[in-house]
């Protein structure tokens, strides 16, 4: 049941960063074809506290990123959100990076820092290996296009998603 709440909540705080960062703007801030786009959401155990990350990404053939992603960092008792500036993929991984527009404790974690995290998506069923993530870091961080060696930790629950886009509809047809 315990796993049943956790999924739920994360998916829940997925949907509210999306519509959230979309009000108002439709599907604009997907203007145009993505080539590579990754999001996800869930739990993950580091520096001894269960922690929720959410993000959605996406880049264009001319390198334009845009996303969002929200934390809650329970092991410091902060809450963040990000602008996504920063998006690589290499194979089913991929490096997101942005710039921090809120915190619940900016004396913890300001604003203005950047934020580099990775991620690995090990395929939809629940057969091994599960899907990965980084611990979040903060601060003076490498450019994600760096693909630098993170770490990375298995989700305690939750899902990730990278993906190669091959068509987005013409709105333009409407």
């Amino acid at each position: 049941m315990k796993t049943l709440l956790v999924t739920i909540a994360a998916a829940t705080l997925l949907a509210v960063l999306v519509s959230a960062g979309t009000a108002g703007r439709g599907l604009d801030w997907m203007d145009s074809t993505p080539v590579h786009w990754a999001s996800g959401g869930g739990t993950v155990e580091y520096a001894g506290a269960l922690n929720t990350h959410a993000f959605i990404a996406q880049i264009d053939a001319d390198g334009n990123v845009k996303g969002q992603a929200d934390f809650q960092l329970r092991y410091i008792d902060t809450t963040i959100h990000a602008e996504v500036n920063c998006l690589a993929v290499v194979g089913n991984d991929a490096w997101i990076g942005g710039t921090i527009t809120r915190s619940s404790n900016p004396a913890a974690v300001g604003l203005g820092l950047d934020i580099l995290f990775r991620v690995q998506d090990n395929g939809e069923d629940d057969a091994p290996p599960a899907d990965m993530t980084s611990q979040l870091m903060w601060g003076a961080v490498p450019p994600c296009n760096t693909t630098p060696p993170l770490g990375l930790i298995q989700w305690t629950n939750g899902n990730v998603q990278v993906k190669p886009v091959w068509r987005h509809r013409d709105r333009t047809a409407e």
